[in-house]
């Protein structure tokens, strides 16, 4: 996973929910291609902003973003340091932590 340059997901569709492959390369600070879907509300990339998300199956999609990413490096590069500033600020473990203690007081208050 370090060395490449872009990371394509096509299925957030799952009803496993979040890969954790996608969070490690989002972590990574990898330009990530991946498809829409009831999964992605999970993921916390923005399209075109940290990532490069297409529709649920769309064959089409994926075709048309591989070769901008890897046409553009300067976007793969953006998007990717994008995707890890997100990471810092919403999947890190200290905000993870917090978050979940927030929940665990709140459970522990209503009782």
């Amino acid at each position: 996973m370090h060395a490449a340059d872009v990371v394509v997901f096509p299925d957030l569709t799952r009803p496993a929910g979040f890969p954790t492959v996608l969070d490690e390369c989002i972590g990574a600070g990898k330009a990530i291609i991946a498809e829409t879907g009831p999964g992605q509300r999970m993921c916390p990339q923005e399209d075109n902003v940290s990532a490069l998300l297409v529709p649920p199956r769309s064959g089409e999609g994926l075709a048309e973003a591989i070769p901008r990413l890897e046409g553009d490096r300067e976007l793969g590069a953006t998007l990717g340091s994008r995707a890890g500033n997100i990471a810092v600020e919403t999947m890190s473990y200290p905000v993870v932590a917090a978050e979940y203690r927030r929940l665990l007081e709140g459970i522990a208050g209503s009782r």
